[in-house]
């Protein structure tokens, strides 16, 4: 009964519509004729339009004639004119497919029309060499035409034979039927009419005929333009979306054909196709908690009956199993057209603010247990878009979505495992986050992935927030494997300057004891230096600077440079030039200056060194308002080196540094 009333409307415009009536028009073609002046092909149609009242019976019928003109471009060819009736078929809508004949007649009408406007007052020779031309053409045409059906006569002869070979080999695979059914555009609403049947089978096949013509981009607009065509949709959608899997898969997919397009997002929100799509998500969340629920109470009562259970009993289980089983990867299926159509709808904020206050960021949470790697992929993306706001990661950090992330982290697929670190690196800028993911067992995953290339970038990120916590880097020394992966790399940048994320995980590192002893002893230091001398990268510096601060791991420092196996004795003499050179380069000053102040052993050579050039250097950062405070601190304390020092101190006593300290 509702259907009686509801149906006539759905396809009247907003703009003519009545409270009390409503219109569906009906378009008829009719006969095609030429205009010579124009040039161009005149198509004669009449729309009939039925007016009902407000209980769906009849009221009456207006007709309205119209005219299509399809202009023709002049300088006609006979041999041209096939293709072209051809192509005015496909353009215009309001000429069939099997009028394609009358077109190709009324094109050769055109030419001749054409060549009688040409030839207006010739000469008799040339009024008869147009007459010539004219019958070889027409015989050339018959000819054309004998030829094209002697080529479908062959055609028709080799798919016999085909079908013929076929039949006698009953053996060979069966050809698969397409996936969607052929569809014209300008058919879209009979088969739209199809949404209105009683009949499942008859709207799945108008979903399908629907989606297929909107896999055209070019159809996308004047389907958007349309006045009830998404509001239709949407409405079916919630309406029948628990009673066909298939009809809501092909809806949800016709809206992603749309959402792909910024520009077709209004249209989409305009109709609530956004709201029912994440209907239907919240819809078969609840479900899949349920059937989940379910079949776990099975699987426990059958753990319970133990050895008294019977081959019945599990059997039973095995069939709902699978049951179960199959359900999950079908409703996979719908969940990941789902989240595609929210994620690309989700790229204004706005609009992603409503689904995160309809709790789409638990409804993630709950997806990353399932096994289907497309869904897991499309969830970590929006997860990881999502986690950009404090607020949302603060709704997805749960001990369970971390636990579940580290172990995504570790998948076999390189996508799923690139997406699990990126939604762990957005989350790990929280320090209460970084505990018990460090505590979960993520850091000697992440140095197994440093070996990757595609992994490496957002390692190396992940790292330097762990990095930051004392407790980490502690744990971070002990993985001594990828403390000395992390200086190969150091050594073999390609670039002059180490790249930041690298250096500034090394820089950290090398502030905790432990791990600046591995760094000193993992045989690779002397490259490093040697890379400080020759790029002069401050950040660099830091690292020998900071190792130097540890008066054990100095020790070690010092006596590994001076000895006979790496021959850099004379790395400090390197490091006074360097500082000579870098007055103007204040980073690399100070660290320089601060690693030779940290050097505080009784066998370092500060006489050469001050013959080198390092007394008149700090006498000269010491005048009043030339260096800044952290230089001057790190220059008083290379000049207490000095002091200290009996083949140094005749060199400062000499000097005017006692009066500059003195002032």
């Amino acid at each position: 009964r509702c259907e009686r009333w509801r149906r006539p409307w759905r396809f009247a415009t907003a703009r003519t519509a009545q409270a009390s009536m409503s219109q569906k028009k009906k378009l008829k073609l009719g006969h095609i004729d030429v205009d010579p002046d124009q040039f161009a092909l005149v198509v004669n149609f009449t729309t009939d339009i039925h007016t009902f009242d407000d209980m769906g019976n009849p009221l009456k019928v207006d007709k309205e004639p119209g005219q299509k003109v399809v202009k023709i471009k002049r300088g006609l060819s006979g041999n041209n004119i096939p293709t072209l009736a051809a192509e005015v078929v496909e353009k215009c809508k309001y000429i069939s497919s099997n009028r394609l004949g009358e077109v190709e007649r009324l094109l050769f009408m055109l030419l001749e029309l054409e060549e009688q406007q040409e030839l207006q007052n010739p000469s008799v020779q040339q009024h008869q060499m147009q007459l010539e031309q004219q019958r070889q053409m027409e015989q050339h045409r018959q000819m054309e035409v004998q030829r094209i059906q002697q080529e479908q006569q062959m055609r028709m002869q080799q798919q016999q034979q085909q079908i013929q070979q076929m039949q006698q080999q009953p053996t060979s695979p069966v050809r698969r039927q397409p996936l969607l059914p052929n569809a014209d555009v300008r058919c879209v609403e009979d088969y739209t009419n199809q949404l209105y049947d009683e009949r499942m089978e008859l709207k799945v096949h108008g979903v399908k005929c629907i989606l297929r013509v909107c896999t055209e981009p070019a159809n996308l607009d004047l389907l958007a333009d349309h006045d009830t065509f998404l509001g239709v949709l949407s409405r079916e959608l919630r309406e029948n979306s628990k009673k066909s899997f298939e009809f809501s898969v092909g809806i949800i997919c016709t809206f992603l054909c749309f959402s792909h397009f910024s520009q077709l997002h209004g249209a989409l929100m305009q109709h609530q196709c956004g709201d029912v799509t994440m209907r239907v998500l919240e819809y078969e969340s609840q479900r899949s908690q349920v059937r989940k629920e379910d079949m776990e109470r099975r699987i426990m009562r059958l753990q319970q009956l133990g050895e008294s259970a019977t081959k019945e009993d599990k059997k039973l289980l095995a069939k709902d199993q699978k049951k179960f089983n199959t359900q999950v990867t079908r409703q996979s299926k719908l969940m990941l057209v789902c989240l595609m159509v929210l994620l690309n709808l989700a790229e204004e904020i706005s609009v992603e603010k409503k689904m995160v206050n309809r709790k789409i960021p638990e409804l993630l949470v709950n997806l990353i247990d399932r096994e289907s790697e497309e869904l897991l992929i499309i969830t970590l993306q929006f997860l990881k878009k999502l986690s950009v706001f404090e607020e949302n990661k603060d709704k997805i950090v749960t001990p369970e979505c971390l636990a579940r992330l580290v172990q995504l982290a570790q998948s076999g697929n390189q996508g799923v495992s690139l997406l699990a670190l990126r939604v762990i690196y957005n989350l790990s800028f929280d320090e209460n986050v970084r505990m018990p993911l460090s505590e979960s067992g993520l850091l000697p995953l992440l140095v197994e992935r440093l070996r990757e290339p595609p992994f490496r970038h957002i390692v190396l990120r992940l790292l330097y927030h762990f990095s930051m916590d004392d407790s980490c880097k502690s744990t971070m020394a002990f993985l001594r494997e990828g403390m000395i992966m992390l200086l190969q790399l150091v050594v073999h940048f390609p670039e002059p300057r180490v790249g930041k994320d690298l250096v500034a995980l090394v820089v950290n590192l090398s502030t905790h004891p432990r791990a600046a002893e591995v760094i000193v002893g993992s045989g690779l230091f002397p490259q490093v230096l040697l890379r400080v001398l020759k790029t002069r990268d401050p950040l660099l510096c830091k690292v020998i600077r900071n190792c130097s601060s540890h008066p054990d791991v100095m020790e070690m420092m010092y006596e590994l440079l001076m000895s006979d196996s790496t021959r850099m004795s004379k790395w400090m003499n390197e490091f006074v030039r360097m500082a000579l050179c870098s007055v103007d380069n204040p980073d690399v000053l100070l660290e320089v200056l601060g690693t030779l102040a940290n050097i505080t052993l009784p066998d370092v050579p500060w006489g050469e060194l001050c013959e080198a050039g390092l007394v008149e250097l700090v006498t000269r950062l010491l005048v009043p308002s030339f260096s800044e405070d952290d230089i001057v601190l790190e220059s008083v304390m290379v000049v207490s080196n000095l002091a200290l020092c009996r083949e140094s101190a005749h060199h400062v006593a000499g000097s005017r540094l006692p009066g500059m300290l003195q002032d």
